[in-house]
């Protein structure tokens, strides 16, 4: 059988098609990567509140979430502590907790820990073991503090940083990345919640994967 070299026709038509099947299937692709990511994050999220209710069990609070600690081998502001891997092992690793969204770190999440979930303990976060923590006298609970704990979160909160891998939006969010940001609006009133990220808007909308004790979608406006 003789071989024919395609014309430059035939080579433009296929060159041609190639390029209508990117602009239709690279989309598609891209969402459906989105999506799976979606998906390991609210499954990381289940397990960190698995092992955080494990913890609440054996001590009768949840374990302390590292703001302003100096500990920074076993405290990291604003994630798990190890001890939740030691000498109780509630979970293998902590880096079975990623946040599959981080895209190499950044100024949000500066430290070993980047990669992963966000933790919030709202007694340590805004409660008075958080003030004690400041000053060796001790001190009062953010005014925020008890509407936090009954409305808004109840004793801890989980967060990814979502699609566009920035956390927030919320009222304190640089203004080059959210422009006119304002505080999700929750029943505590408290002034800098991030927004829950929406995913009517676009698979790469703005937001936080967020969930709590007291709500899984994260806020108790959020169905």
């Amino acid at each position: 059988m003789e071989f024919r070299s395609p014309s430059l026709i035939e080579i433009l038509l296929l060159m041609f098609v190639a390029l209508i099947l990117a602009a239709i299937g690279g989309p598609a692709f891209l969402e459906a990567d989105e999506r799976s990511k979606m998906a390991q994050a609210r499954s990381n999220m289940r397990s960190a509140a698995t092992v955080l209710e494990a913890y609440f069990i054996d001590f009768g609070a949840y374990p302390f979430d590292g703001y302003q600690a100096a500990d920074t081998e076993r405290y990291n502001e604003w994630f798990l502590p190890v001890k939740v891997t030691t000498p109780i092992s509630y979970v293998s690793s902590l880096a079975v907790l990623d946040d599959p969204f981080v895209r190499g770190g950044g100024p949000e999440a500066p430290h070993w820990q980047h990669g992963q979930i966000r933790y919030r303990n709202t007694h340590s976060t805004w409660g008075i073991r958080f003030a004690d923590r400041q000053s060796p006298a001790p001190g009062s609970p953010s005014p925020y503090y008890e509407a936090i704990l009954q409305y808004d979160f109840g004793g801890w909160s989980l967060v990814s940083v979502g699609p566009d891998g920035h956390l927030g939006p919320s009222a304190s969010s640089p203004e080059d990345i959210f422009p006119g940001a304002q505080s999700w609006p929750t029943p505590s009133g408290y002034p800098d919640h991030a927004q829950p990220y929406d995913p009517t808007n676009g698979t790469t909308s703005w937001g936080d994967i967020l969930r709590s004790q007291k709500h899984p979608a994260g806020y108790p406006n959020v169905q």
